[in-house]
């Protein structure tokens, strides 16, 4: 298996979010992590009965990774969250792709990645 590293150039996650708009129940941002790439993310809160219906954990979200045609559920307080998680639900990033969205999401909901941030 490689081992990857996030694309991020830019000194912190932060610094690469270069649009951010919030919405009733959500985020859009595109995240930029300065290495040409853009990640383009919707995160949507998700309704106890939409979590009930899919199986997932309250206080849950949808994270929509729209340039890429994939997303997955992410409980918002636990539940496991690493890149080797993000590259199986997200087959169509790479490898380093998914360290990069792994540790932007953790910073957009506060939680820590579980796991090598690099796969």
């Amino acid at each position: 298996m490689s081992h990857l590293k996030s694309y991020r150039t830019k000194p912190t996650v932060e610094e690469g979010i270069a649009h951010r708009i919030d919405f009733n129940g959500g985020s859009y941002v595109e995240y930029q992590p300065g290495d040409g790439r853009v990640y383009r993310l919707v995160f949507t809160q998700l309704s106890t009965d939409v979590t009930k219906v899919l199986g997932a954990q309250p206080r849950s979200c949808l994270v929509t990774l729209v340039n890429f045609g994939c997303s997955m559920v992410v409980a918002l307080d636990h539940g496991y969250l690493a890149a080797s998680y993000v590259a199986e639900k997200m087959p169509t990033l790479s490898k380093g792709g998914a360290a990069t969205v792994v540790e932007f999401i953790a910073h957009m909901t506060g939680r820590q990645a579980d796991g090598p941030a690099e796969i």
